[in-house]
């Protein structure tokens, strides 16, 4: 079964706010509570710049990879843009559902 330009944009988008949701998980159970007191503030700044170059690989492999293989290996430019542009309207639409909660119910956490 093929699936549809809006069907890979959703799945896309899902599994970029299920990652975007694994990471801030991590990050606020360490802040909340750090493992050793950290003396060095350059090995705090390179793990965040580490932590963030490594995730947009991740977001852009998750976001482009597919699409990237239909435009160059397949020959589907036009499937290929139409892909990328779901997947930015999924995230959109996340993310408005997100701020209607924040502005419902307030923080998830407090």
């Amino acid at each position: 079964m093929k699936n549809t330009p809006q069907t890979i944009g959703a799945l896309q988008a899902i599994g970029l706010v299920l990652y975007i949701a694994l990471i801030a998980t991590v990050m606020a159970t360490i802040t909340n509570n750090p493992p050793i007191e950290n003396k060095n503030p350059l090995l705090g700044i390179s793990l965040f710049l580490l932590t963030f170059v490594t995730s947009a690989l991740i977001c852009g492999t998750i976001a482009l990879g597919y699409p990237i293989k239909l435009f160059f290996t397949d020959g589907k430019r036009s499937e290929a843009v139409h892909v990328v542009l779901w997947t930015i309207g999924w995230l959109v639409a996340f993310a408005l559902l997100f701020i209607v909660y924040l502005i419902a119910y307030g923080p998830l956490l407090q």
